[in-house]
């Protein structure tokens, strides 16, 4: 079985992932809040929110009051606010959100096939996008924003690879101004990865004049961008302890794992590439992206400052990307006549066959606390809510039914979705700690219980199960009891 055939045989397997995944995905917005959406639902409550109040606007809804999108990158709700005001559905939106996703997507790997005369479009496609570290990123966790950087993140790889040769004229410029600017709007992990690996590994290969054009473009672009610097200061801000992703990759696990796989995976495909060519400018261009999945497998890139405030999986796709640019320019693998395209083909079929219980897997993990009846009750009960309110409950997805609130009744909480964008003042009152008792604690205390609802003037709360039967307990008044859910009210002379 040649190469060639290989590829199709796996390309059909990661494109029935990819249409289950998705269908799955396209099911759970349109039912929204019954089943698990990861970070979707959050991004649903901020596009309800800058509809609503506007960019940079104190909302009033979640930790006693936060400014929108301070603490988060703006552009995929920038690019969903004109879709929401036709289709007045948010859910709706999403669903075009992720179309968008995989159309731009779809361009960006058709941009890369023709200019890096890769060919293969569609399996490029698949195997960025259906593999199991995307497929997750999209279907499960719902990481819009990110995958819409890394999506301008593979525009700019194309535009830079296409330059690589080439000496920089206006074209470039302006393509870079514009795309550079939407990776920083978008997402600041990409962004980081775009500042710290393309374009310095761009910058060794290019003559004195060009140096000088890259610098004054990225200046230009970070000028465009200014207004929403806050995630990257408030990411390079904190300290080593604080915030450093990468420590995840100190554990027992992380040996044999996606991060791991990936980084030998670029080492072993880039050492075929460049043996084929023996470019000493490639050799160059690509020092920067091998010294650092050197760093990231010996871990030593945990203790560096930038590279350990970006997150393996970031890094993972990033690596997946790459790698496979390479793998399609390689067209035969071969080294000192010893042929083995027809092993790379098995490896890849096998790769595809190992996807599915991967994917399957990730999907249990992530629906396992579903609970569309209960769900139901719970969303029953919002209408009799007229004021503040919380969740008690250790099993209930939060997010799901806190945004159902805000958007359909526009209910007002001190908890909330992405804690991050409270405000310094409200997280030094013990928002965080507070707010946490009432989805994981252990045992719930009456007194408490009151104290907190007291702390944080709640006057509502919803649960189900044996924590009704806790609230009755607790002599707080019974609104309303459903067969799981009930509703009930703190009176403050209780």
């Amino acid at each position: 079985m040649n190469l060639k055939k290989c590829i199709l045989i796996a390309s059909g397997i990661f494109l029935i992932i990819f249409l289950i995944k998705n269908i799955i995905l396209i099911n759970s917005l349109v039912r929204f809040p019954l089943y698990h959406l990861g970070d979707l639902s959050n991004h649903m409550s901020e596009l309800f929110f800058l509809t609503n109040y506007g960019y940079h606007s104190l909302v009033p809804n979640w930790f006693n009051g936060f400014i929108l999108l301070e603490s988060y990158a703006p552009l995929f709700f920038f690019m969903l606010s004109p879709v929401y005001l036709i289709l007045k559905s948010y859910t709706s939106t999403m669903v075009i959100g992720l179309i968008l996703i995989y159309a731009l997507g779809f361009a960006a790997v058709l941009f890369l096939s023709k200019t890096q005369k890769l060919g293969n479009t569609i399996p490029l496609f698949l195997l960025i996008f259906a593999n199991p570290l995307m497929i997750n990123n999209i279907t499960n966790i719902g990481r819009f924003p990110e995958t819409i950087a890394i999506v301008f993140m593979m525009f700019f790889i194309g535009l830079i690879l296409y330059y690589k040769n080439k000496e920089i004229d206006i074209k470039f410029m302006i393509l870079f101004i514009i795309i550079y600017s939407l990776i920083i709007l978008a997402h600041p992990y990409v962004t980081l990865i775009t500042s710290i690996i393309i374009i310095p590994s761009f910058f060794l290969i290019k003559n004195l004049k060009d140096k000088i054009k890259l610098i004054v473009l990225a200046i230009i672009s970070l000028l465009i961008t200014s207004f929403s610097w806050k995630p990257f200061l408030n990411i390079l801000g904190k300290p080593l302890k604080e915030l450093n992703p990468l420590t995840e990759l100190l554990s027992i696990k992380s040996i044999i794992s996606f991060n791991t796989i990936i980084l030998i995976a670029f080492l072993v495909i880039f050492f075929i590439y460049w043996n084929k060519n023996k470019s000493r400018k490639d050799l160059i261009f690509y020092s920067i992206p091998t010294i650092i999945s050197i760093l990231l497998l010996t871990r030593i890139a945990v203790i560096i400052p930038l590279l350990n405030k970006i997150p393996p999986n970031t890094f993972n796709i990033f690596y997946l990307v790459i790698t496979l640019i390479l793998f399609f320019k390689i067209k035969e693998f071969k080294i000192k006549n010893l042929e083995f395209n027809k092993y790379i083909g098995i490896i890849l079929i096998l790769i595809a066959l190992v996807s599915i219980p991967l994917v399957y897997l990730q999907h249990e993990q992530s629906y396992s606390k579903d609970n569309p009846e209960l769900n139901k009750e719970i969303i029953q009960l919002y209408p009799l809510i007229d004021d503040r309110f919380i969740i008690l409950s250790k099993t209930l997805e939060h997010d799901n039914l806190l945004a159902y609130g805000v958007i359909n009744y526009n209910l007002t909480t001190p908890s909330g979705s992405y804690h991050p964008a409270a405000r310094k003042e409200i997280l030094e009152q013990g928002l965080i700690e507070d707010t946490q008792y009432f989805k994981k604690a252990f045992d719930f205390n009456c007194e408490k219980t009151k104290q907190l609802m007291n702390k944080w003037d709640i006057i509502y709360i919803l649960s189900h199960g044996e924590h009704c039967t806790f609230l009755k307990e607790c002599n707080f008044k019974e609104i309303k009891t459903m067969n799981e859910a009930c509703l009930y009210k703190n009176e403050r002379n209780n």
